[in-house]
């Protein structure tokens, strides 16, 4: 079950808290992005990008630049689920 991002927050070491609808919380390393997509390398060489995420028009995703986001399906698929 994928759902909307509700919120998201930069945490350290490259990694993404995104909220869902429904409270469900996931925490998505973003390194492996890093280290995959030559784009995102532009969050290593410059980390304050890293720090300013905005959600994607209706949550289905999460934006940095134009050329660097990702979607919330991969976020729930591949991020941790947090429990609190």
């Amino acid at each position: 079950m994928t759902g909307v991002i509700e919120e998201v927050r930069p945490l350290e070491g490259f990694v993404l808290e995104a909220v869902f609808t429904g409270g469900e919380i996931r925490h998505y390393d973003c390194r492996a992005l890093i280290e995959r997509y030559s784009a995102f390398r532009a969050m290593e060489q410059d980390p304050e990008i890293f720090l300013h995420p905005r959600i994607e028009s209706g949550g289905y995703g999460v934006v940095w630049t134009d050329e660097l986001d990702v979607a919330s399906e991969e976020i729930w698929d591949n991020g941790m689920a947090v429990i609190r």
